[in-house]
């Protein structure tokens, strides 16, 4: 079997000519162009057992010969596609599942729909151009530019995109490439193969928001490792709910797309003595910019979804907070339209790949002075836990800037012990993560009302009666957070440290 690692990126058919014909693409590359017409059908069994089980089975015709691919499931965030496949000749254009199965780790794979009926469910037809070009660090890909399309019952989806295949050296590499590409020509990531777009033109699915994935962490791991898989993660999370929050049906896209980029923040606060500081500079910018694009937009969100019907609820004269409503629900559209706009710059292409390639390069083997996780997780809650009693200390209670500080604060903690806790036992992380949660509610009692507060003062010709009603609902949680505060503290303080 050989594994296959790509980089696959979209963009329209005249950015694929113009960046195909760049001279900056001809400086390395180190081969001259080849061409071809691919044609390949997608096979399965009826019940689609071998999409279930995260297997592709294509026929290809390649000129005048026939080949075969068994493809493995695999991974894929920031565009970096990585799975196995078994090829063999297909003579006669026919699959052959005995010679499939004649290769080492094939049968077991197979064997349970060898007695199936295997019928074709899609097409895909394109014209392949490749490269052979040099990396940065002395490695070697190949590029191809795909022009085509999917077609699946009656259904066509277009390819128009450009793979780069890691032949020699690090994946990281690969990233670094997209982005000089990015430099000449308007490119997206895609983290769908072409069997996945067949087969989503077969049975198109309703997207769901993406809730984050656990990471199974091993104490005993290099840091750097639990890195790059809970930073790998946290873009998938940011990814899968792309689509969401651009069609903007339904809040909760753009809820779980902002948990993601805030995962992704509080992992690089969280690991920074891991990562150089030119690292982190090039980043930290850059994801607190689309933060606040997100934040803006979750706010009137909130705002309109949440806390505008519980104020209704409560109300003898609701109909008078219809131009509030009004008014917001307009500030609303207004931001969803700037972080549709966020998502389609190039920037933030260019920031996902930054992303993709730090994460390659952290699952590099690590050397032995790298910490273990455990060794890493002691250090970071304990400095984290101290930070919160620093803050708790000198802070105000009658202060929004004060609290909002050590809102801060008890979430960084809150997000170390959800990443890090796992590894010293789920026991006392879930008491001690309890009491902290509580304090954390409480703590986001008071943004909240201090949010809806300054996005309504935001607003010019609100009725005097709705704008009252709304500050006098907002001063009403902030008292009922203020008053149970510090039982909740006093409750956190009890709380036994698990590390």
């Amino acid at each position: 079997m050989s594994v296959e690692i790509e980089l696959k990126l979209a963009l329209d058919p005249a950015s694929l000519k113009r960046l195909q014909r760049s001279p900056a693409l001809q400086g390395i590359a180190r081969s001259p162009a080849r061409s071809e017409t691919l044609d390949s059908t997608y096979f399965d069994t009826p019940a689609l057992d071998l999409t279930r089980a995260g297997l592709a089975l294509r026929l290809r015709k390649r000129g005048r010969s026939w080949v075969q691919t068994l493809k493995t499931r695999g991974s894929s965030q920031a565009g970096l596609h990585a799975r196995g496949e078994f090829e063999t000749p297909a003579p006669g254009g026919r699959i052959d599942l005995d010679a499939l199965c004649a290769l080492e780790g094939v049968a077991e794979l197979l064997a349970p729909y060898r007695d199936g009926e295997l019928k074709p469910l899609f097409t895909t037809a394109f014209r392949r151009t490749r490269f052979d070009v040099n990396l940065e660090e002395g490695g070697g890909a190949e590029l191809a530019f795909d022009l085509g399309e999917i077609r699946a019952q009656g259904r066509v989806d277009p390819i128009s995109e450009v793979e780069i295949e890691l032949k020699s050296g690090a994946p990281g590499e690969l990233y670094a490439l997209a982005r000089e590409l990015l430099r000449l020509e308007p490119l997206t990531l895609d983290n769908r193969s072409k069997a996945q777009r067949g087969f989503a033109l077969l049975a198109p699915v309703e997207p769901a928001p993406v809730k984050a994935s656990a990471v199974q962490l091993d104490g005993a791991s290099p840091a750097p490792h639990a890195c790059a898989a809970l930073l790998a993660s946290a873009l998938e999370q940011l990814e899968a709910n792309e689509a969401g929050v651009i069609a903007a049906h339904d809040p909760e896209f753009l809820h779980q797309a902002r948990v993601a980029l805030r995962r992704l923040r509080a992992l690089l606060r969280l690991f920074s003595p891991l990562l150089t500081l030119g690292e982190i500079e090039a980043l930290k910018p850059r994801l607190r910019g689309l933060g606040q694009a997100l934040g803006a937009c979750r706010d009137w969100d909130v705002l309109c979804t949440q806390t505008l019907p519980r104020l209704r609820g409560a109300m003898t004269r609701a109909e008078a907070l219809e131009p509030l409503a009004q008014a917001v629900r307009v500030q609303r559209l207004a931001a969803q339209v700037a972080v549709r706009e966020c998502l389609a710059a190039r920037d933030y292409t260019d920031l996902k790949l930054a992303l993709g390639q730090l994460i390659a390069e952290l699952a590099l083997p690590a050397g032995e002075a790298v910490p273990s996780l455990l060794d890493f997780a002691h250090e970071r809650l304990r400095k984290a836990a101290r930070r919160v009693r620093r803050i708790h200390a000198k802070h105000n209670p009658d202060c929004i800037e004060s609290l909002h500080g050590l809102r801060i604060e008890v979430k960084k903690l809150r997000y170390a012990c959800d990443v890090l806790g796992s590894v010293f036992g789920e026991r006392a992380l879930r008491r001690y993560v309890r009491h902290l949660s509580a304090l954390q509610q409480l703590l986001g009692d008071f943004n909240d009302a201090a949010v809806a507060h300054q996005r309504v003062a935001s607003l010019e010709g609100i009725d005097a009666f709705a704008r009252g009603a709304l500050e006098g609902y907002a001063a009403a949680r902030t008292e009922a957070a203020r008053a149970a505060l510090p039982a909740a503290w006093a409750e956190f303080e009890r709380a036994r440290r698990f590390w």
